[in-house]
């Protein structure tokens, strides 16, 4: 009787051990592909020519300027500490047109996150 009420015991703790892992886990991924969304948006807004606003066909964005206040704002906004960011930069174009832009963001122990950001549907 008191060797089943160690096995049900040990068993409550591995569940509670690997719910509360999994939910650590989930956090820091959420947390920093939440902040590559949110820090994305504020670098395009302040990258893009906004004459282009009214003809989404002729989108200007400055590549170079939206990449070094990505990585200038990225650490200030993001609520999870990473150590030795690297930064990813994809863009999806139709000519000379940037339709959307790939953000990866790789931290010291290899793990990757990324997001894809759409220009013609941001809310400027």
């Amino acid at each position: 009787m008191m060797y089943l009420c160690f096995v049900v015991i040990g068993i409550a703790v591995f569940f509670i051990v690997m719910g509360g892992t999994f939910s650590t886990t989930s956090y820091h991924h959420l947390g920093i592909t939440k902040t590559i969304n949110t820090t994305g948006k504020k670098a395009i807004s302040q990258n893009i020519n906004l004459r282009s606003r009214t003809d989404m066909t002729k989108t200007e964005l400055n590549q170079s300027g939206f990449e070094k206040d990505f990585e200038e704002m990225f650490p200030k906004d993001s609520n999870v500490v990473l150590k030795n960011i690297n930064y990813n930069f994809s863009y999806l174009k139709h000519g000379d047109v940037v339709l959307a832009v790939r953000i990866q963001v790789g931290d010291d122990q290899g793990n990757k996150y990324s997001k894809t950001i759409r220009l013609d549907n941001l809310a400027y």
